[in-house]
C-alpha cells in the first residue's frame, strides 16, 4: 500500500466567482482515471471564489467540482441558481488547482483518451488544444494549456484566453439550468472525438462572439471585486477578440439631378472601437450617366447625379484586420424644374425692332424645353422672338411727368415660361423701357392753354401756358 502524502490545496472557482459556501468535492484517482473512493469536501471561504483544503492521497491525479452560486459578469448580478464545475488535475508540483469553463469543458475528453490508453499528461494536453480549436475565432498568438492554472482574475496571456471564452459562453441569452444544460452538450460532444458537431452549438458562439460587449464585462467584474475588497489584476483580454465591422451607408436618398448628393457612413461600427477606414463604390447608375463618386475613401463622399434613375451605392469599411459586409444606399433624384432665362432688361426705341432670347434656358436632366412668350401684346412660341414695336401709348394716359418735367417713359414686360417633358416649368420677366426720344408740336388751344404733341407716344398732353417755359 502507497504511503499517502499530504497537499494543501487551493484554488478559485470561477465562472464568474462563486459566492462563499459553496460546496466543494474532492474524489482522488489512479493513473487510469478510475475512483479510489478517497473523497474530501469542503466550502468555499469568500465570494471571490477561493478554496482551501488539506488532503492525504496516495495518488496523484483528482477531480475538484463545486455546485454554488456565482457572479454574472454580463449581467452584473449573482446567478438566479447553482451551477457545477469541475476540473482534472495533477497535484504533484502543483497543488494550486482552478475551476472554470475550461476545465470543465475539457474533462471528459481527458477520460476519453485515457479510456483509450493515453497517459494522463497527453491526455490532458491534446483535450485542451481540442477545445481551443472550439474558439479558434479568438486571436491567441502563443501556447494556451493548463487550463487549471488559469484564473479571470490575474493578468496574463492564458487568463485573457480563459475571461474571453468564459464570457462569450455566458453571453449566450440563457437562465443558469439552461446554462448549466448548454455546457454540458459541449462538454459531451467534445468528449467522443475533440469536436463539436452540433451545429446550433457552434452557431450560437459564433453570434455570441460577434455581439458581446467586453467593456461590460471588464465594468462589471472590476466592480464586484472592488466591492468584495479582493485585489484584482484584469488581463487585457478585449484584444483577443476581433470581430468584423459593421457597415451602415445611411438612409436611402432623393435629391435632385444635378444637385450635389452627400453620403453618411458615419453609424459604421466596431465592436471592438477599432478605426474604421471607409471603401464606397457606385455600384450601379442609370444608363448613359457619367456620375462618379468623389472622396470615395472617406466617412461622407459625394457625388452628383446626372440624371433620372436610382443609383446604388455599396460601403465596406474595414478595421485593419476584418472587411465588414457591404451595405447600400439607393439614392432616386427627383425630375429639377427647368430654369427659365429670358436674358436682361434692355431699352426700346419706337418704330425699331427688338430681339429678346431665352437660349440660355436650360433644364438639369437635359430635357427638350418649349417656350411660351407673352407681353400684353401677343403670345409667341420660340427661344427668341422678334417684335416689331410702333407706337404705343403710355398706360395711363396724360401727365406723366417726373421731377424735371419729362414726361414717364412706359415700360413693358415680356415674360418666357419654359416647360420640361415632365410639364415642369419656371418663368422669368424681364422689362423693355422706352427710350425718351421726344418730337413734339405746339398748338394754343386759347384760353392760355396750349396743347404739347408727344409723337412718339402719340399722345396730346395739355397744360396751362403758365407752365410751359418752366417745362421747356
Amino acid at each position: 500500500t502507497p504511503t499517502p502524502s499530504s497537499y494543501l490545496l487551493t484554488g478559485d472557482f470561477q465562472k464568474g466567482p462563486f459566492i462563499i459556501g459553496s460546496e466543494i468535492t474532492i474524489q482522488e484517482f489512479d493513473a487510469n482515471l478510475v475512483a479510489t473512493g478517497d473523497t474530501y469536501h469542503t466550502e468555499m471561504l469568500n465570494n471571490a471564489g477561493h478554496y482551501q483544503i488539506d488532503i492525504n492521497l496516495t495518488e496523484e491525479i483528482v477531480e475538484v467540482s463545486a455546485d454554488g452560486y456565482y457572479f454574472n459578469e454580463i449581467s452584473g448580478q449573482l446567478s438566479n441558481s447553482q451551477l457545477r464545475l469541475s476540473a482534472l488535475a495533477n497535484v504533484s508540483g502543483n497543488e494550486n488547482v482552478n475551476v472554470n469553463i475550461l476545465t470543465h469543458l475539457s474533462k471528459k475528453r481527458i477520460k476519453t483518451l485515457v479510456s483509450e490508453g493515453k497517459e494522463f499528461s497527453v491526455a490532458k494536453k491534446q483535450a485542451e488544444e481540442e477545445v481551443q480549436n472550439l474558439f479558434n475565432f479568438i486571436s491567441a498568438n502563443w501556447e494556451i494549456n493548463n487550463f487549471d492554472r488559469m484564473n479571470i482574475s490575474e493578468y496574463g496571456d492564458n487568463n485573457s484566453y480563459l475571461l474571453v471564452v468564459s464570457a462569450i459562453i455566458q453571453n449566450i441569452s440563457m437562465s443558469t439550468p439552461q446554462l448549466s444544460e448548454y455546457i454540458e452538450r459541449l462538454a459531451q460532444d467534445l468528449a467522443a472525438d475533440g469536436l463539436v458537431n452540433d451545429s446550433s452549438l457552434l452557431e450560437s458562439i459564433s453570434v455570441s462572439s460577434q455581439v458581446i460587449d467586453l467593456s461590460v464585462v471588464r465594468t462589471n467584474l472590476i466592480n464586484r471585486y472592488n466591492e468584495l475588497g479582493e485585489p484584482l489584476n484584469l488581463p487585457d483580454f478585449e484584444s483577443l477578440l476581433n470581430r468584423k465591422p459593421v457597415a451602415n451607408a445611411g438612409l436611402d436618398l432623393s435629391g435632385l439631378v444635378g444637385s450635389e448628393a452627400t453620403l453618411d457612413g458615419s453609424l459604421s461600427t466596431d465592436i471592438d472601437n477599432d478605426s474604421l477606414t471607409y471603401n464606397w463604390t457606385l455600384v450601379e447608375s442609370p444608363e448613359g450617366s457619367a456620375a462618379i463618386l468623389n472622396n470615395e475613401d472617406s466617412e461622407s463622399p459625394t457625388f452628383i447625379p446626372d440624371m433620372l434613375g436610382s443609383y446604388i451605392v455599396g460601403l465596406t469599411v474595414h478595421d485593419g484586420k476584418l472587411s465588414s459586409e457591404i451595405d447600400y444606399v439607393t439614392i432616386s433624384p427627383e425630375n429639377q424644374l427647368p430654369v427659365a432665362d429670358a436674358g436682361r432688361d434692355f431699352s426700346i426705341i419706337v418704330g425699331e425692332p427688338i430681339t429678346i432670347d431665352g437660349s440660355n434656358s436650360y433644364d438639369p436632366e437635359g430635357d427638350e424645353l418649349t417656350y411660351l412668350w407673352s407681353n400684353n401684346i401677343s403670345d409667341l412660341s420660340s427661344s427668341s422672338v422678334v417684335w416689331e414695336l410702333g407706337v404705343v401709348s403710355p398706360p395711363d394716359g396724360i401727365n406723366h411727368f417726373d421731377r424735371y418735367g419729362y414726361p414717364d417713359q412706359p415700360k413693358i414686360e415680356f415674360t418666357l415660361v419654359v416647360k420640361d417633358s415632365q410639364n415642369l416649368s419656371s418663368s422669368h420677366s424681364i422689362t423693355g423701357t422706352y427710350i425718351a426720344n421726344f418730337k413734339m408740336g405746339l398748338e394754343i388751344c386759347g384760353n392760355n392753354m396750349v396743347k404739347i404733341l408727344f409723337l412718339t407716344y402719340h399722345q396730346a398732353v395739355t397744360i396751362h401756358k403758365s407752365q410751359l417755359t418752366a417745362q421747356i
